[in-house]
């Protein structure tokens, strides 16, 4: 597979196989707005990276998070499958509950453009954001290291290649201790980046946690965000 200036960039979707309905309404989704994206084959659980690890024969780290570990790799296998399966400049990645823009296939060849104009490695097309933005048009946003959220995200090809030959377990486990392995601390904090302001991809709100800060975090950015004027 391979795209032109004008078109889109292949999708995958980080979505267990197990979750069969999320899947589902990912695919309607990405059905009414005129875009398919390929899903994540397998996926790996907190107890499968502890295994890994453990057959590794390298020294366990101190505090080592086997979940995030898991969110991490899977997110690496989307960016392989771009890499392997495509010769495409670009490719998007974004998790499997989130509202999609009505406009996105209309306006990604020149969100696309710009983002090479601009020479990014890594642009965020969803994320948390507990502020309304009504400003007409697209604007390209610099960011700090306190943006969290993974929802949507487009990497250049030379990006996708860097991150899937550096960010190995191998790797995790030497430098737990400094960046944790993590999509948010890594995926979206490496490379000349920026923010798409708005986005074209917001979370629906709910959380696999029971921290309720966090619960409470998601919420809100689900809230400032969602408009069913403008998302599906």
């Amino acid at each position: 597979m391979t795209s032109g200036p004008d078109e889109i960039p292949p999708i995958y979707c980080m979505s267990a196989p197990a979750n069969e309905p999320r899947r589902a309404r990912m695919r309607r989704r990405m059905d009414e707005v005129g875009l398919t994206c390929s899903f994540l084959s397998t996926a790996l659980t907190g107890g499968d990276v502890r295994q890994l690890v453990a057959g590794s024969g390298r020294t366990e780290p101190a505090g080592f998070e086997h979940r995030t570990a898991a969110v991490m790799l899977g997110h690496l296998e989307l960016i392989r499958r771009f890499v392997e399966e495509t010769r495409a400049p670009h490719g998007i990645v974004c998790e499997d509950d989130v509202y999609l823009r009505r406009t996105i296939k209309r306006d990604l060849p020149s969100i696309v453009r710009n983002f090479d104009t601009r020479g990014l490695d890594v642009l965020l097309l969803g994320y948390l954001w507990p502020w309304r933005d009504d400003e007409p048009g697209y604007r390209f946003c610099d960011y700090d290291d306190e943006l969290w959220g993974t929802q949507m995200y487009l990497l250049s090809r030379s990006q996708a290649i860097h991150l899937i030959e550096t960010y190995t377990l191998d790797w995790a486990l030497a430098h737990w201790a400094v960046r944790p392995f993590s999509p948010d601390w890594i995926i979206t904090k490496t490379g000349r980046r920026a923010r798409l302001s708005p986005m074209l991809a917001v979370e629906e709100g709910e959380v696999g946690t029971t921290h309720a800060g966090q619960v409470d975090f998601h919420r809100r950015c689900a809230a400032a965000q969602y408009d069913p004027a403008n998302y599906l």
